[in-house]
């Protein structure tokens, strides 16, 4: 046997004995995010709904940003617009797994224009944070982060489903 042969063989053999190799699914991740951006917004929307004030650690203006004009989209708390935008894409990755063809497409496409819609609005919104009533709060950025993750795997999703169509 070669060289070449016997480090193939070496490679493969590290491969299962390092635990934790294991790789995840799009959808396991994507499901995984979208929980984690609808714990957020579903405890901003509490903090809205309830009047109280959202706990920062001290490392942003909370307060400012959910007391401001803009926390409110076409009258609707942002937040809330939040949480229902992470439980559709949680309820869109369960679709996928369980359609097949043209339909599991089709929630694919609807995931990748909610989320580009999540995106856009979260860049907006960060952009009002920095420069307009200059104040940040730290779970909308997060949310603003895991979004945009979102967005991206998911996108990686579209292109392998094009590529394999």
């Amino acid at each position: 046997m070669s060289a070449h042969g016997r480090g193939a063989t070496r490679g493969r053999l590290l491969q299962r004995a390092v635990p934790g190799r294991a790789r995840l699914s799009a959808r396991t991740v994507e499901g995984g995010l979208a929980v984690a951006g609808g714990l957020i917004a579903g405890y901003l929307s509490w903090v809205y709904v309830n009047g109280g004030k959202a706990i920062c650690a001290g490392i942003g203006q909370c307060e400012v940003v959910q007391a401001s004009s803009y926390s409110r989209f076409m009258g609707v708390p942002v937040a809330v617009l939040g949480l229902v935008t992470y439980l559709a894409v949680l309820g869109l990755v369960w679709l996928r797994g369980r359609l097949s063809g043209q339909q599991a497409e089709l929630a694919l496409l609807a995931q990748f224009v909610l989320l580009f819609v999540g995106v856009a609005l979260s860049a907006w919104l960060t952009y009002v944070e920095l420069f307009v009533i200059y104040a940040i709060c730290p779970w909308c950025v997060t949310s603003a982060v895991i979004i945009t993750l979102l967005f991206l795997v998911t996108v990686r999703d579209l292109v392998r489903a094009s590529a394999q169509a």
